[in-house]
């Protein structure tokens, strides 16, 4: 659960889904299992969290509700007003630009009718992101899956466009 965590707040939301579903298997011969062990810390961590510590847990919620094939949507609104909080405390706060990013890439798979515009603002808050050395890989990982997750909803050129910027983004990674 720990582990997750720290890979979720450090940007890899992929790997951290991973970590997740692990958990998710090693619960499954435990009454109520361990992703309902991990909630329940969740709720309680969140009670005393604030700004970007609180959207990475917000986002965690999110992430086991998604694997539970539950709708993530509210945990996703929470981790985004959570992770824009803290960006009004601190324009410049990359971590919280990158939180935020992966907050509104997931919520596009919750939120079809604003999908678009959700991919369209994470690619755009993913950028302060790319310019921070420790988290550029994890940034430009993160805006090629916001840019891939465009194409599959495009057609034409704008769908090759698409992709060869998520191509450029990974390769980049």
């Amino acid at each position: 659960f720990e582990q997750a965590l720290a890979v979720l707040r450090d940007g890899r939301f992929e790997e951290s889904i991973q970590i997740f579903k692990d958990l998710k298997w090693l619960g499954r011969s435990r009454e109520g299992g361990t992703l309902r062990a991990a909630k329940d810390k969740l709720d309680i961590e969140i009670g005393a969290a604030a700004g970007r510590h609180r959207g990475t847990l917000h986002l965690a919620l999110a992430v086991i509700d998604y694997m539970e094939t539950k709708s993530a949507a509210d945990a996703c609104a929470k981790a985004r007003a959570d992770f824009e909080a803290a960006l009004l405390q601190n324009a410049g706060d990359a971590e919280s630009a990158l939180g935020l990013g992966i907050a509104l890439t997931l919520q596009s798979r919750f939120d079809e009718s604003a999908a678009e515009a959700l991919l369209d603002e994470a690619i755009e808050r993913f950028g302060p992101a790319t310019k921070a050395p420790h988290l550029r890989a994890s940034a430009m990982h993160n805006r090629g899956i916001a840019k891939f997750y465009k194409a599959r909803r495009a057609s034409g050129d704008r769908k090759k466009t698409l992709l060869h910027g998520a191509i450029g983004d990974f390769s980049i990674a």
